[in-house]
């Protein structure tokens, strides 16, 4: 079992042990051994003394009488809901899973996923628009737990108190009002307990938070507002957002894992749900911040970027939730807007959150929960609308683990947590990055470079880069720069590349080996130039520069 609340706990265990507590219970109802969470046993309780048979082979769940009522009652949440969800379930390809939406009391007004998959589970196990889930029907299920305790939950096989449904796995979370009300919830169920994850109980509360601040946004704007349609940007904030545009088209490589971040970032873009970026300094975690905020339904509001080790000691709550006049000494006349307020509506992201006070981070676990911010010296809550991405290259969870970072946040932050690899996990990525940097920086210069020599390159590729990308574009940089030839050379590098890896004498070894194979060749095929060049598997261009290179002209 898994409950995500701002108390986060979390219980794994083997299905064939908690089947055997369940067994002890359901014969002699005995919990004395018995080592769940206490939402899981209190509620096999409940379910037992209101008699509820755990071996029930047919599941009696009548529609509610008054259904038609509920859904009239329930416009406005499903026509925010079935649009956002369907289009959730196609974007992530969650074809072994349905959706179900439920009212505040558990009646399922609608099932949204495989038309094969709804079949099944209304006839195995008698689920369909109308009726109730509640523990004198259904005993225990996350979709009630959700609702009963207001926070997310994922139920697991044997967790389940009838017997029936030990196959399934059931994820559900709470959708809120602007008042924080519960006014219904949203699951995500699977008929087979390979579902079992995290992610999946990071996905179905990312929708409801979803669903929950679409609702707030229609009830501010006095109508139905379309996932495309445009966000007013704060004046000070439109200036800030402008890099967001190309941030895709700078995400440069193939390596295999950058491409499944590149991918977990884009389905993560579809929540609202903050997002921890992991990685090194120089890794590029503000693009894929950028990256996610294109990708997001909040695409069209501003993109606010700010470094939380970068802010003043003792102005961090300033910084980030603005104040009132008179605050604090030195504060502005008329106050200021704080980093929340100019994002509304669209992306905040918090680089190197990791450095960020104690103090400040459980405020900032407040506002993500609530929703809501207060100025420093203020007195009213501001509701706010804003994606957070946090980032950071410090080890988070041995921080959190340790104390020197709160634990209730970095789970908060941590439902969908994205890696970024390194470049030396990523040197097959240099050459096309080296080529990038190249005309960029040429562009720049107005210079007429058109790469690099084979030991330049040699060279990056064989270096570590401890800055990372950061490291190898500033790299490129001062090559571009510093070269006075059509192609960058060794000597056109820093000294600590070359050094680093390559002596001179190994240069020196490659470029004869190179050109005694190139000479080899032209003897073998009398000279001719372009079938030496395919037998290399280069082009003719580059034949000619490496036989300028090595004097062979």
């Amino acid at each position: 079992m898994i409950i995500l609340d701002s108390k986060y706990r979390q219980f794994i265990a083997k299905q064939p042990e908690i089947t055997g507590m369940w067994e002890r219970f359901v014969s002699e109802g005995n919990l004395d051994h018995c080592h769940l969470p206490s939402i899981i046993m209190s509620s096999w309780k409940r379910s037992n003394e209101m008699g509820v048979d755990p071996y029930m082979k047919e599941l009696i769940l009548p529609v509610a009488s008054d259904f038609q009522e509920r859904l009239s009652s329930k416009n406005d949440l499903l026509n925010v809901a079935i649009p956002y969800i369907t289009k959730f379930y196609k974007l992530i390809n969650l074809s072994n899973f349905v959706f179900s939406i439920l009212d505040e009391n558990g009646v399922i007004l609608d099932l949204i996923g495989n038309k094969d998959r709804i079949k099944s589970l209304k006839g195995e196990y008698n689920i369909s628009p109308g009726i109730t889930c509640c523990e004198q029907t259904m005993g225990t299920t996350a979709s009630y737990l959700s609702l009963f305790s207001n926070v997310a939950v994922q139920t697991v096989g044997a967790e389940h108190f009838i017997r029936k449904y030990h196959q399934i796995t059931d994820s559900a979370a709470p959708i809120h009002d602007s008042y924080g009300k519960i006014i219904g919830a949203v699951s995500l169920s699977s008929q087979s307990l390979e579902s079992a994850h995290p992610h999946t109980l990071g996905m179905i509360t990312s929708v409801a938070d979803t669903v929950s601040a679409l609702l707030r946004t229609e009830r501010t704007n006095g109508k139905r507002v379309s996932l495309n349609e445009t966000v007013t940007k704060p004046r000070e904030a439109m200036h800030m957002d402008l890099d967001a545009e190309t941030a895709v088209t700078n995400i440069i490589g193939s390596d295999s894992g950058l491409l499944e971040a590149i991918a977990l970032a884009k389905k993560a873009a579809t929540s609202t749900s903050a997002i921890l970026l992991l990685g090194e300094s120089g890794t590029g975690k503000e693009l894929f911040a950028q990256v996610i905020h294109n990708a997001s339904i909040m695409n069209n509001g501003p993109f606010i970027s700010i470094n939380c080790a970068a802010i003043p000691k003792g102005l961090e709550e300033a910084e980030l939730f603005g104040y009132e006049e008179g605050a604090f000494t030195g504060a502005k006349k008329g106050g200021s807007v704080g980093k929340f307020e100019l994002a509304n509506g669209g992306t905040l992201f918090l680089d190197e959150i990791g450095d960020m006070p104690m103090e400040t981070q459980a405020t900032l676990l407040r506002v993500l929960e609530e929703k809501k911010i207060t100025r420093v010296g203020g007195r009213h809550s501001i509701p706010v609308n804003v994606k957070v991405v946090a980032a950071t290259n410090r080890m988070l969870r041995e921080d959190a683990m340790s104390g020197r970072f709160r634990l209730d946040l970095f789970f908060r932050l941590n439902v969908f947590a994205i890696n970024l690899p390194s470049l030396r996990e990523r040197k097959d990525d240099i050459p096309v990055l080296v080529k990038h940097f190249i005309k960029r920086f040429t562009d720049q210069s107005g210079k007429h470079i058109e790469g690099t020599t084979l030991k330049a390159m040699e060279a990056l590729c064989r270096y570590d880069w401890p800055g990372n990308i950061r490291e190898l574009s500033n790299t490129i940089e001062r090559a571009v720069y510093w070269s006075d030839k059509n192609l960058i050379d060794v000597r056109d590098l820093p000294e600590e590349i070359i050094s680093s890896n390559v002596n001179m004498r190994e240069v020196q070894t490659i470029r004869d080996y190179q050109k005694d194979t190139i000479l080899g060749l032209l003897n073998l095929l009398g000279g001719n130039k372009t079938k030496v060049a395919s037998r290399l598997g280069i082009s003719r261009a580059t034949l000619y520069r490496r036989l300028e290179e090595y004097q062979m002209m």
